[in-house]
């Protein structure tokens, strides 16, 4: 999602953080998998 029509190249890093109890529940799963799906779609590179 890209709330502005313009956008800025950061440095940084982010991270998916979730509780180990939580990471395979369907709703995270889903969120985790959107996620990364629009990172890789806008050229980012995902490791795990």
């Amino acid at each position: 999602m890209q709330p502005f029509k313009f956008s800025l190249n950061a440095h940084h890093s982010y991270y998916f953080v979730c509780p180990e109890a939580s990471a395979d529940r369907p709703k995270v799963v889903a969120f985790r998998d959107w996620l990364f799906a629009e990172a890789e779609r806008d050229g980012l590179r995902i490791t795990e």
